[in-house]
């Protein structure tokens, strides 16, 4: 089926089903590649330093893909797509696809000339099963909410990074367990990203459990798009854009700097380190340099 006339459905990712990643596996065209869904909750993976997908639960399975299959469809047995090769184990033949529930809404945004708001509150959020939140200070009685409200679910979101000077800065520890959102319980990425997206500059009521108290903070969405670099600047063969939110997460520091993304000439300096530089403007006007 030509990828124009593939139609997302992300609503038909389940265990069991079977699927097609249709690509271009280890470089041949069109390569067919079969598997089964095995899991649909599962946290991001850690691909190591730079760029790593996270506030996101990926979708395994068992399809045998390498390099060159990183962003293929996923379709099942009736030809939809429901999901988006993402990555993979090289130890195992495990694949990680990317739920398709913001891409499509992220089309339909743009299919009907809107604009694709994206909303952030700078904390890194990840799924951990209920005896890890019993032991963080869930109550037995919230637990028996949750269970009765998802049967299916196994787990809870749980901070794990807050940066510092972000929106949920002063507002969000890590180990907080997130209860409700402007009054909605809500245990899964999707429904957290809708309500963000939805609310950019505005206020969101969180309710969190915090070593088994319960905590309701205010806090206001931030515009993803507004602390995403959209440009950058050479000078003497070294380049420089400002420091992105995913490299800020990397290392727990404020979304703020000039990143010295390429060294060169006059730009790179001892230490056997080629990036990772920051620029900071400091009381006096002048550049401190400081490495991750």
């Amino acid at each position: 089926m030509p990828v124009a006339a593939l139609q997302l459905r992300p609503d038909l990712a389940k265990v069991g089903t079977e699927i097609r990643v249709v690509g271009n596996d280890a470089g041949e065209k069109l390569s067919i590649l079969s598997g089964i869904i095995s899991r649909v909750d599962r946290n991001a993976p850690d691909y190591g330093e730079g760029y790593n997908d996270f506030n996101t639960n990926y979708i395994q399975a068992a399809a045998s893909a390498s390099g060159g299959s990183s962003g293929s469809p996923v379709v099942n047995i009736d030809g939809y797509a429901v999901a988006l090769q993402a990555g993979g184990s090289t130890e195992a033949a495990t694949d990680y696809f990317l739920p398709l529930d913001r891409p499509l809404r992220a089309l339909q945004c743009i299919q009907a000339g809107k604009p694709v708001t994206r909303g952030t509150i700078q904390t890194q959020w990840l799924t951990k099963p209920f005896d890890e939140c019993r032991r963080l200070g869930l109550t037995p009685d919230w637990e028996d909410v949750v269970r009765k409200g998802f049967p299916k679910e196994v787990g809870m979101l749980v901070a794990e990074t807050v940066l510092p000077e972000g929106p949920g800065h002063e507002h969000i520890e890590e180990g907080d367990i997130l209860l409700k959102v402007n009054g909605e319980l809500l245990t899964k990425f999707v429904r957290l990203d809708e309500i963000l997206d939805d609310s950019v500059g505005k206020a969101v009521r969180l309710l969190i459990s915090r070593g088994g108290q319960d905590l309701e903070v205010e806090l206001t969405v931030g515009d993803l798009h507004a602390i995403s670099p959209d440009r950058f600047l050479v000078v003497c063969g070294a380049a420089f854009h400002n420091l992105s939110y995913q490299a800020a997460r990397l290392y727990a520091i404020a979304v703020k700097g000039v990143y010295v993304c390429e060294p060169a000439g006059s730009f790179r300096f001892d230490g056997g380190a080629d990036s990772g530089w920051i620029i900071e403007v400091g009381s006096l006007c002048r550049a401190e340099w400081s490495h991750f």
